[in-house]
């Protein structure tokens, strides 16, 4: 079968900690460039809030490729334990094709626990090491990659040779471990990157820029590590395109309350590329995001 989209990435159990201004605080340097949240050292630290969820980048790209109608699946491999069968229901739920969901019968499931102070999230994150082996019958129109653990780059050469077999599209939204990845084959993997989508914090690391930069030096740099089109999203000051020579921004629409920022930056992303595929415009894109 070929679908639309098949998704790349570690699936996560999210378990979210909301605290209110009584049990943390922000401390900001002198020059404004770094924040720290703050609770009492030693403490037991109550919390006004908390759920969890199946997450993780791959497994949100699924679910909004399913319920905007297309042919959807996720490769990712879950953890032998209450998660990741919980994670398997899900996407069974979402009417995600699961034939690509692995079980790492000796390991557990990804974790991450979300701290969620002042509508802003800081998450800690526990990734299990995965023994990662690319499909070999992966038939797919486009393939959106995303977190996963150290060992990911090993899957770089037979997913190109998948994408060039299948005249493939990549969508590329790296995680914490792909971005500090030092492998030379990731100039590869963006030469062949249709859309690359990353926050500022993200682009200045990849192009090895300063905080000072503006906006669109650092979209041309990392334009200049060869992914055709580059998206840079900057929190609460909009999102920012380059592709085609054109310059493209949108901002944020401040009638929506800002609950909880978690997650956004997939909603933007997997939106943004489920439009794409469908041949909307770049700016109908953004707005779709």
């Amino acid at each position: 079968m070929k679908y639309d989209i098949i998704t790349i990435g570690d699936t996560t159990l999210d378990t979210f900690l909301s605290m209110d201004n009584k049990q943390a605080q922000v401390l900001t340097s002198r020059g404004g460039t770094s924040q720290l949240l703050c609770v009492n050292f030693g403490d037991k630290i109550p919390v006004s809030e908390i759920h969890d969820c199946i997450a993780g980048n791959a497994a949100n790209a699924a679910v909004t490729a399913s319920r905007m109608g297309l042919n959807s699946t996720i490769w990712t491999i879950l953890g032998n334990d209450d998660v990741g069968h919980r994670a398997l229901t899900k996407f069974k739920l979402e009417k995600i094709k699961t034939g690509f969901v692995e079980f790492d019968k000796n390991k557990n499931s990804n974790t991450s626990f979300v701290i969620n102070y002042q509508v802003e999230r800081t998450i800690l994150i526990y990734h299990e090491k995965r023994n990662y082996v690319f499909p070999k019958d992966i038939i797919s129109k486009a393939i959106y990659l995303t977190s996963m653990n150290n060992s990911w780059d090993r899957i770089i050469d037979p997913m190109i040779a998948n994408m060039k077999a299948n005249d493939s599209k990549l969508f590329y939204q790296p995680g914490t471990f792909q971005l500090v990845t030092k492998n030379r084959n990731v100039s590869k993997l963006l030469i062949n990157t249709e859309i690359i989508f990353v926050n500022r914090e993200e682009a200045q690391l990849l192009t090895k820029s300063n905080s000072k930069i503006n906006t669109k030096k650092l979209l041309m740099r990392l334009k200049d590590l060869g992914p055709r089109n580059v998206v840079i999203t900057d929190g609460q000051k909009g999102a920012y395109v380059y592709s085609n020579g054109q310059f493209l921004f949108l901002d944020i629409d401040e009638k929506v309350k800002t609950v909880e920022r978690t997650g956004a930056g997939d909603a933007f992303a997997s939106g943004f590329v489920v439009a794409y595929l469908k041949g909307k415009s770049i700016g109908d894109c953004m707005i779709n995001g």
